[in-house]
């Protein structure tokens, strides 16, 4: 058994930022394919329109996904941050032990 008792604050940021990051992609495509979905599926449209309304909707997902990484970025690097500081504190005044990690 090993225990982590030191978690670099730079890489949690990373990590935070970047699964947050992945995270705002993946909603703002979703918003927008339900949007697509509510569209089409509200009333009759020609071809045309629905081929507008896919390619507008996909735009602003785009548009959406751009600035919600830029702000999950943020937010996720200050936070990643701020815990692994914590964590790294706790263990050095002796208030947490660490983590424990069997590997194999």
């Amino acid at each position: 058994m090993r225990t982590i008792k030191k978690i670099h604050p730079e890489s949690m940021a990373n990590f935070y930022a970047y699964f947050l990051i992945i995270c705002a992609i993946l909603t703002s495509f979703f918003i927008a394919f339900a949007n697509i979905t509510q569209r089409i599926l509200e009333g009759t449209y020609s071809f045309i329109d629905i081929l507008l309304i896919i390619i507008v909707n996909m735009l602003g997902g785009v548009l959406v996904a751009l600035i919600g990484s830029v702000a999950a970025f943020v937010i996720g690097f200050i936070s990643g941050f701020l815990f692994a500081s914590l964590y790294n504190t706790a263990v050095k005044i002796g208030f947490l032990k660490g983590i424990k990690i069997d590997l194999e």
